[in-house]
């Protein structure tokens, strides 16, 4: 049976900082900055969610949210070249044409992991009621992962992590571990080329991930898989939006 309720509560807090300005003729600046906190008692994403950890206890597993993310900064800018019909140099001319109209932009941000939560798998023999099984009674706080970590780097092997007595639930929260961080770089080139007073041709190169760095996926965060658990073997991944690899695209475009 599927049942969908809508019982699942959650929080927010944020706090943002910005700076925008014309750092020079022809270049803005922007930059930002958040600091932000979700809090829910359930976390997936899209109207689902996950089993709870006892069935009967919701507000058991009120913590961090699936989606948090702590820190979060944003830079971004715009220049054109200073070449061509209205700029201060090359006015006119043939090289006006060829040189004016060149402007780049970019996007550079970083941020901190999301939120992992170490589990065993349930095991409805020992503990009937339970639909997961967070890790056990004897539990310090190292899971965090650095968050430009390499692949194949290992969560701190100093943590002691034990298995629930039968009987009875772990006692560490959701998502206690933080995950692997993520930058990216985003540039454009465009050139902008008029042809009468209403028409122009405008030429744009958009790369994505630039450096073509490899974003990290998140590690193996089932206790009883040792050979996954804080492990990280992959990348993301992704095809579109952050974390995808070097991408280029061109177009062309008429305007009138």
């Amino acid at each position: 049976m599927d049942q969908k309720d809508g019982w699942g509560h959650s929080t927010f807090h944020a706090a943002q900082v910005s700076l925008y300005r014309r750092v020079a003729r022809g270049l803005n600046w922007g930059t930002e900055y958040m600091w932000s906190h979700a809090i829910n008692n359930n976390s997936l994403g899209g109207g689902e969610g996950t089993q709870p950890q006892i069935a009967t206890c919701r507000a058991c597993d009120k913590g961090n949210s699936g989606q948090d993310v702590r820190h979060t900064v944003t830079a971004n800018w715009v220049y054109q070249f200073p070449f061509g019909p209205g700029q201060s140099r090359l006015t006119s001319g043939p090289l006006a044409h060829i040189l004016g109209g060149w402007e780049t932009s970019g996007i550079w941000m970083a941020r901190t992991g999301r939120m992992l939560t170490i589990v065993f798998p349930a095991v409805p023999a020992l503990c009937p009621t339970a639909t997961r099984q967070a890790s056990g009674p004897t539990f310090s706080r190292c899971f965090d992962l650095p968050g430009r970590g390499a692949n194949n780097r290992t969560m701190a092997q100093s943590c002691r992590v034990l298995h629930p007595a039968n009987g009875t639930w772990g006692n560490a929260g959701r998502s206690i571990a933080v995950g692997p961080g993520l930058a990216q770089l985003d540039f454009s080139l465009q050139k902008r080329t008029r042809i009468t007073e209403g028409t122009a041709i405008l030429f744009r190169a958009d790369m994505f991930n630039v450096v073509n760095h490899t974003q990290p996926a998140n590690p193996g965060t089932t206790f009883t898989s040792p050979a996954s658990f804080g492990i990280i073997t992959s990348g993301l991944n992704r095809t579109i939006g952050t974390g995808t690899s070097r991408q280029i695209q061109f177009s062309l475009r008429f305007t009138f």
